[in-house]
């Protein structure tokens, strides 16, 4: 008999269509699910040994056959979310948890961070609560972001909760007096697990010998954005071991991690992420995973040797032939059977009715594959307008792009426009939509209860078009009704570009730096997507004052590197991705190599990249090399004035006092005041008139933030540091990803802090994991451990003062406050060749003056 229903009832358009609600009806892949909770409930509560990893399950297919819908339906599932009864009841298996780990933004790597947090905000209250897993978690997340405020910028206000309500539980059993109802900071964070540790390490740590080390490990670890994925799979397994030791079997919790788009890590040459899921996912074995993508997952391949947990001894159930869940499935297309079901729900929910032969003819010619079984029930819904009415088979069995086109063809004239919107766009909200379809937000709304829109798994990006249907779309050219040219897109493409530009610009406005990355981010990746660049990226080579801030001058390349592609079809676009990359590269040769290479093909970018071949080569100490690189500058874009400042900075830093002197007189004011205000700053002269204010209007935001630093840097060594303003110096720093900065907050601390071991040795740490992130250490550590000296007169802080010194490729003009402390102590310090600007003795005095003032207020501040 025919699918046959009544007319859809008021407000059924109001429902999502797409294939992620509805075409997953995989009873194969639900008993796969079932059967996968119910052996790790075993492993988990009753008892079941396991000599290897038995906790994948995984679903590969090719594109389009569900995956990520499936994904979703088996998790709602679980939850009993589920609008129908297709499946059945999900398995009766008390306090299962879900979490998921999305990669489809994913260029390569994973945010090992926001996935530990979503993983914490996911379980479930326990008897003695998770204590010691929270003081490893917050161990690592603390010195994976150093200095920030981990309850306001976690992204996710469910994950910060979690994190204030784990602050304050931890407060509350220590009995410490923490405050998080303005944030969570690093040191406040430091300071609770120091007491914590202090509480349970007679006792209740005892269960947990390596925790103490872990934390140890954690204070010491490199501060990255790419966190070690060895430490936190150590703070993972903490969480395992609290799951088996909750007495009450019944009550210990079961989390089912649904892991989306593994493929992206896959196609990454570097493997960088795939490595550090490998370590996260073996250091939970009493949790399920259930892995979606493309491909094949080879962990149990013994050629697979730089993954951490490989070959078939580790992942016995990765093997082709297995046949117990959980194993690895194959997604090809819905059977038939399937295939009728979904058009029969599909037609209840759409409001159309199919008759047998139409019903036979559309499973035949969509073969099972989703993404058309999708698109046909769209057309259906469309042709019957919700009314119920039969819809004839000539009208639906037809290829997919046909089916495709007819959809938008059935669409109104502005939704269509708006769907061609929302197709130029990975993802998107109404308002982003709507710009580049140049419609009203309205249009977009409507339309998406009208043709193939998935939900996205961001809140600030809630939609996407699958990329099948993208690519169908982009394909159709004029010559369809409505289409767009190839120039059509790129226009769109533009005007998509200029609304991420306003948001853009709102938050760099309102100093929102996480905002400001992002929208700069999206913008860079729909420019590349599009072959098309615009000039907001990287400002023109031209003099304009009044030209507003590039996303180059704003948002930091140590966070942009990790959210965009590699390369573009645009020859700007392409550059600017690949200068991000070189960027990222710690070798300063090969950095240097591709660096030069982009500055030679004379780009928006070029200019940026021959000045960071000089910043490289100075930090490096080829003080010769940076100079030589901007003198190239000087004559190249003669209006731009940063590399002529550039010259005599870089001449000062490499002691060549009077070369900078002699050069400042042959430049212009402003890059003359640059240069004696560096010299003036690298000879202890700190209050003189010619030191420039670190107040200055109209900087960008990255400059601005690293002037930030060094005001808080200077006020330490002069009058003194004001703590709080050193704190949010230093968040904002984090944020922006500034390690100058970031430095530069940490030495005000210590200085301040020279008279209180405990929170000195706190500053002195940060100032060692910061060091391991550079190209080169800089002199804050051993400066303060020579302070240090001077204060409590300890031949072993003077000593390793020394060696700072002694291990420092590169002695530049900042290591002379050092070196004049080390000559003090009596340490065998022999200083670098430099040109005086005066007597050597009087920068030396000056120098020592600064230090008794520091060491004066430090004593201050500790009675």
């Amino acid at each position: 008999m025919p699918f046959k229903v009544a007319p859809a009832a008021r407000g059924y358009l109001d429902q999502p269509s797409s294939a992620s609600h509805d075409f997953a009806d995989r009873e194969e892949e639900s008993r796969a699910l079932a059967s996968s909770v119910e052996f790790m409930t075993e492993v988990l509560r009753g008892g079941r040994e396991i000599d290897a990893f038995h906790h994948v399950l995984t679903f590969y297919g090719g594109g389009g056959v569900g995956k990520s819908a499936l994904s979703m339906r088996l998790q709602a599932w679980l939850q009993g979310k589920l609008h129908d009864d297709h499946w059945g009841a999900a398995p009766a298996v008390p306090n299962v948890s879900c979490v998921r780990w999305d990669l489809n933004r994913s260029q390569g790597d994973i945010d090992t961070v926001s996935m530990m947090m979503s993983l914490r905000a996911a379980l479930p209250p326990i008897p003695e609560g998770w204590k010691f897993f929270d003081m490893a978690l917050l161990s690592f997340i603390q010195a994976a972001r150093p200095g920030e405020d981990l309850k306001l910028q976690t992204g996710n206000a469910k994950h910060g909760e979690t994190l204030a309500n784990a602050f304050q539980a931890l407060a509350d059993d220590v009995g410490g007096l923490l405050d998080v109802t303005t944030g969570l900071a690093s040191q406040s964070v430091k300071l609770l697990v120091a007491l914590a540790r202090r509480k349970y390490e007679q006792h209740q740590m005892k269960r947990y010998p390596e925790l103490a080390q872990l934390i140890d490990a954690c204070n010491a670890q490199e501060a990255s954005t790419a966190p070690s994925p060895e430490l936190a799979a150590d703070v993972l397994r903490i969480a395992d071991r609290q799951m088996s030791e909750v007495a009450d079997p019944s009550k210990r919790p079961l989390l089912v991690i649904f892991v989306d788009h593994f493929e992206k890590l896959q196609r990454d040459d570097r493997r960088n992420g795939e490595v550090a899921l490998n370590h996260l996912i073996a250091a939970l074995p009493q949790c399920l995973f259930v892995i979606t993508g493309r491909n094949r997952l080879d962990w149990h391949a013994e050629a697979r040797v730089f993954l951490p947990y490989h070959g078939p001894d580790w992942w016995p159930q990765l093997m082709p032939g297995v046949i117990a869940n959980p194993r690895q499935h194959r997604m090809g297309m819905l059977s038939a059977h399937d295939t009728r079901l979904v058009f029969q729900r599909r037609a209840v929910r759409q409001g159309f009715t199919l008759g047998e032969a139409a019903v036979d003819r559309v499973v035949e010619r969509t073969g099972g594959w989703p993404v058309h079984i999708d698109a046909i029930c769209t057309l259906a819904a469309g042709l019957s307008h919700g009314t119920g009415v039969e819809v004839s088979a000539e009208a639906l069995d037809r290829p997919l792009d046909d089916v495709v086109r007819r959809v938008q063809e059935n669409l109104t004239e502005r939704q269509a426009r708006a769907f061609r919107g929302a197709c130029l766009l990975p993802y998107f909200d109404d308002g982003l939509a709507a710009a580049a379809a140049g419609a009203d937000e309205g249009d977009v709304a409507s339309m998406r209860h009208h043709a193939m829109v998935e939900p996205n798994d961001d809140p600030r990006w809630p939609y996407r078009v699958h990329d099948t249907i993208r690519d169908i779309i982009r394909k159709s050219g004029p010559e369809v009704s409505g289409g767009w040219s190839a120039n059509d897109w790129k226009k769109a493409a533009q005007r998509a570009i200029d609304y991420v530009e306003q948001k853009y610009r709102e938050a760099l406005a309102q100093e929102n730096d996480l905002v400001t990355v992002r929208a700069a981010a999206l913008g860079i990746r729909i420019a590349a997507e599009n072959g098309t660049w615009a000039d907001w990226f990287v400002a023109p080579a031209a003099v304009n004052a009044n030209r507003p801030k590039s996303a180059f001058g704003a948002a930091p390349h140590e966070a942009l590197a990790l959210l965009l592609p590699r390369r573009a079809t645009h020859p700007e676009t392409d550059a600017l991705l690949r200068f991000y990359a070189a960027l990222e590269e710690r070798d300063v040769a090969k950095c240097v190599e591709e660096l030069t290479r982009i500055a030679g093909e004379s780009l928006a970018v070029s200019r940026h990249a021959r000045l960071w071949v000089a910043y490289k080569q100075r930090a490096a100490g080829h003080f010769d090399e940076a100079i030589e690189a901007l003198r190239v500058l000087v004559v190249e874009h003669p209006w731009w004035r940063i590399p002529v400042g550039q010259i005599g900075i870089t001449m000062s830093q490499g002691r060549r006092f009077a070369d900078a002197l002699r050069y400042a007189e042959e430049v212009d004011d402003k890059s003359q005041r640059y240069v004696r205000s560096s010299i003036c700053l690298a000879t202890g002269r700190l209050t003189d008139d010619r030191v420039l204010s670190w107040d200055r209007p109209g900087l960008s935001r990255r400059f601005a933030v690293e002037l930030l630093g060094g005001k808080q840097r200077w006020a330490a060594r002069t009058t003194g540091a004001d703590l709080c303003a050193v704190d949010e110096a230093l968040k904002t720093a984090v944020n922006m990803g500034h390690l100058g900065a970031q430095r530069s907050c940490h030495l005000a601390r210590a200085f301040t802090h020279l008279a209180v071991d405990e929170l000195f040795v706190e500053d002195t740490a940060e100032l060692e994991i910061l060091d391991s992130r550079a190209v080169r250490p800089s002199s804050h550590l051993a400066e303060v451990m020579a302070l240090r000296a001077l204060y409590t007169g300890s031949r072993s802080d003077a000593q390793r003062a020394f060696e700072l010194w002694q291990a420092a490729p590169v002695h530049c003009s900042a290591w002379l406050p050092t070196e004049t402390y080390l000559l003090e102590l009596g340490q065998p310090v022999v200083p670098g060749a430099a040109q005086w600007p005066e007597p050597e003795e009087d920068v030396r005095r000056r120098w020592l003056g600064i230090a008794e003032g520091i060491i004066d207020r430090a004593k201050l501040a500790a009675s």
